[in-house]
């Protein structure tokens, strides 16, 4: 009678190699044009799953832009024990989350200042996360899509400024339609 360890009871399940990998390491090692290609790939996936969660296009964008800012800034964390799309899915679902939650509280802290909702859900002090000072040169070309892109010939400070500048135009006009639909 053969006796059964843990190590023989399960076979061993034959992985697919993840095809991102070698852009990862390449990212890895500073490639910026490696990066790029990641961004090619996932951006509308990611725009997808963040705008299903949060059902806003222009909070959607902005949130896949942190996301994958973040997962340029923490690459070296990337331990290559799952596919490096999960990782940038589960990194946009937690910041489309988090999106969410912060929300949830403006609205709650708006309805206990003001009843009847005119309260303004202003995003005090909500800037865009750069610290341009931590990243190298070559991030300035792994970053710049979306509308950044259109703009090739512009530093990672540059950007960083319009996609702040085009975060306060877009939250200054949806407040301003939220107050029209009350006032309506």
């Amino acid at each position: 009678m053969e006796l059964r360890t843990i190590e023989n009871l399960n076979p061993p399940i034959a992985c697919d190699p993840d095809p991102d990998m070698a852009l990862v390491e390449a990212s890895k090692r500073g490639d910026g044009s490696a990066f790029e290609e990641v961004v090619r790939r996932y951006d509308r996936k990611l725009f997808r799953i963040s705008n299903n969660v949060i059902h806003c296009p222009e909070d959607a964008q902005e949130i896949v832009q942190m996301a994958l800012f973040k997962a340029y800034q923490n690459l070296s964390r990337f331990q290559g024990n799952a596919k490096f799309s999960t990782w940038l899915i589960r990194i946009t679902l937690n910041e489309s989350l988090m999106r969410l939650r912060k929300q949830r509280a403006t609205r709650e802290q708006s309805m206990d200042r003001d009843p009847h909702g005119a309260g303004s859900a202003s995003a005090s002090g909500n800037r865009l996360p750069v610290d341009v000072d931590r990243l190298g040169p070559e991030s300035g070309d792994a970053l710049q899509h979306g509308r950044a892109s259109a703009h090739p010939n512009k530093n990672l400070t540059e950007v960083a400024a319009d996609l702040e500048s085009g975060l306060r135009i877009t939250r200054h006009r949806r407040a301003l339609n939220r107050r029209n639909i009350r006032n309506s």
